[in-house]
């Protein structure tokens, strides 16, 4: 389902309905919380929530328990949390963010395949690289 280029501000349980969605685009709205997305959509395995409004990845996302690609490019997030929850997740891209350290990627790290990290100006590094099976990374230099 695409739902690019609009101006939602939030989803409220309008989705909860779709439990066998299995693709959900919400590129450039206005979204502030996605959290009420979470547990009600199982079966997602692709979610694009770019260029939004989003300050944080809203915990809980083990509601999302067959997620593999999830994209929060152009966002104001801050800070690399929740991901650890995703035990499907392959492609990760969390460019052009306001992230500063890359940190808690570990609990991930065995199936992710893609991360993306550029133009977030990160100074700190507290994840072994090599720990992280990536065909793909892109991020700054340290």
């Amino acid at each position: 389902m695409s739902l690019r280029h609009n101006a939602i501000r939030e989803i409220g349980s309008s989705l909860s309905s779709l439990t066998t969605l299995t693709s959900l685009d919400l590129y450039e709205n206005k979204l502030t919380d996605i959290s009420t997305l979470s547990n009600t959509l199982p079966n997602l395995t692709y979610l694009d929530v770019s260029f939004n409004e989003l300050r944080v990845i809203d915990p809980p996302l083990e509601g999302f328990p067959v997620l593999r690609e999830l994209y929060l490019v152009s966002n104001k997030i801050s800070a690399i949390l929740g991901v650890g929850q995703l035990p499907s997740l392959r492609c990760l891209e969390l460019g052009s963010n306001r992230i500063r350290t890359i940190e808690n990627l570990e609990p991930v790290s065995p199936t992710l395949e893609q991360l993306w990290l550029g133009r977030n100006k990160i100074t700190t590094n507290q994840v072994s690289i090599s720990s992280i099976r990536c065909d793909m990374m892109r991020y700054h230099a340290i």
